[in-house]
C-alpha cells in the first residue's frame, strides 16, 4: 500500500497525488499502531494505551467479569474486562499482542472460575 501511495504521489495528477498521499498516511499510522506497547501489568493493575487516550485502569485482583467473544462476521476478538469498581476496559486481542497477558490472567482467574467465560476459560487452560 505504501509503495502504491508512494508511485502515485510521484508519477500522478493532483488528484492522484492526494490518492497517494492518502495511501502512504494510512500506513504510516497503520507502523506505529504496531510499534507501539498496548498493555501492561505492574503488580495487580493492567494499564492499557492506545494512539491517543490510555484505558482506565483495572485491578486484575478485583475482577467481577472477563469475557472473551468469538470472531464475529466483521471483528475479531475482543477482551472485555469489569472490576469491582465498575471500571471497563475493552482490548481488541485479534491486533494485539497480549501473549504475555494470559499467564498473569490466567493466573487471577485461577482462584475465582465464575468470573470468566467459557470461551477464555478455554483460551487460558493452557496456562
Amino acid at each position: 500500500m505504501a509503495l502504491i501511495g508512494g508511485v502515485c504521489v510521484a508519477l500522478g495528477g493532483v488528484g492522484v497525488a492526494i490518492f497517494g498521499g492518502f495511501m502512504v498516511l494510512l500506513c504510516v499510522l497503520g507502523f506505529a499502531r504496531m510499534l507501539r506497547v498496548r498493555v501492561w501489568v505492574d503488580g495487580n493493575v493492567l494499564y492499557s494505551r492506545g494512539i491517543r487516550n490510555w484505558g482506565t485502569p483495572i485491578r486484575l485482583d478485583r475482577l467481577r467479569s472477563a469475557r472473551l467473544t468469538a470472531f464475529g462476521r466483521n471483528s475479531g476478538r475482543q477482551l472485555y474486562l469489569t472490576d469491582l469498581d465498575h471500571h471497563h476496559l475493552n482490548l481488541d486481542v485479534t491486533n494485539t499482542s497480549v501473549r504475555r497477558l494470559y499467564p498473569i490472567l490466567a493466573d487471577h482467574l485461577r482462584w475465582n472460575g465464575a468470573v470468566a467465560n467459557d470461551l477464555l476459560r478455554k483460551r487460558l487452560a493452557k496456562y
